[in-house]
């Protein structure tokens, strides 16, 4: 690792610096931490998430990033959550296109944790979308199997355009080893929404009783037991993300190389049980006691 200083501040220079580094996400993987980390230690290529729809913008930032020696880190790189990164072999064939030489770095999560924390995202934001609309909508992708996007990047990998895939649950550490620059995770809490607040949410939103994001701050800590006993996905799409057990395997043995980390312990993460759908056993009386606890909790009552 090499330091440069410029007046106070300290910018840090990563190991294999001829390679253009990326940080494709995924979301919900620890990426705010992460680019914020990259930011403090002044590496991070400054980018907007309309930079990653455009092939022109895209290009520029790589450009930039490359001339700069930063890293370009975004969870919209390869696309988006609903779609399941469906432009994510596309975008890859731009980025080696545009770069004589770079590695990218994608995090994963097991796939029922991600869907949870992705349609919850969903739900918290103010999209109105109900789970069985998200279901159906993400099981129709090519990339609802890790399996299948890991392959067809691996297959476009090369020694010049390199792609690597992480599970971890410190992405802020695991990248610093990634870059051989230190990193320092921020203190950043995000507290997450229990199931049954996040039926309140899309309940309430419908009924238009506040707005999302006075919604989001006043369902904080409603009905927390509800995390171990209820689920905001229905049974069906509970055992089918159970099922991905095996493409985790799967993806799991086509990364054993160089570069990949991805422990065999993840696969215990599929062991969790069934449990009931909160869209069935959200009753009238949680919703009033839901409008109750926001009201308290946003000093309207």
């Amino acid at each position: 690792m090499q330091v440069a200083h410029f007046g106070q501040k300290v910018v840090h220079f990563a190991k294999n610096w001829g390679e253009t580094k990326i940080h494709a996400g995924l979301h919900k993987t620890g990426s705010t931490s992460l680019q914020q980390a990259l930011h403090t230690a002044g590496i991070l290529q400054p980018s907007h998430r309309s930079d990653f729809r455009e092939p022109d913008k895209l290009i520029e930032v790589l450009r930039n990033a490359k001339a700069r020696r930063k890293v370009v880190s975004s969870e919209h790189f390869f696309g988006e959550m609903l779609t399941m990164y469906e432009s994510a072999v596309e975008r890859f064939e731009l980025l080696r296109a545009t770069l004589d030489r770079s590695e990218t770095t994608v995090y994963l999560r097991p796939h029922a944790e991600w869907h949870s924390s992705s349609f919850s995202q969903f739900i918290q934001q103010g999209t109105i979308i109900s789970s069985e609309k998200y279901e159906t909508s993400v099981l129709r992708t090519r990339y609802f199997s890790w399996h299948r996007l890991a392959k067809d990047l691996l297959d476009r990998s090369s020694a010049s355009a390199k792609v690597r895939f992480r599970a971890t649950f410190d992405v802020v550490s695991d990248y610093s080893l990634v870059l051989g620059v230190p990193l320092s995770k921020p203190n950043r809490h995000n507290s997450s929404l229990s199931p049954m607040a996040i039926e309140a949410q899309i309940r309430l939103s419908a009924e238009g009783f506040m707005e999302p994001k006075y919604l989001r701050k006043g369902l904080k800590n409603f009905m927390p037991e509800s995390k171990t006993n209820s689920s905001v996905f229905s049974r069906d799409f509970q055992m089918s993300l159970k099922e991905m057990k095996q493409d985790w395997f799967q993806m799991t043995k086509l990364l054993l190389g160089e570069g990949h980390q991805i422990s065999e312990h993840w696969l215990t993460r599929y062991d969790q049980r069934v449990l009931p759908s909160t869209a069935e056993i959200f009753s009238k009386t949680d919703l009033l006691a839901a409008k109750r606890h926001v009201l308290r909790q946003t000093d309207r009552g």
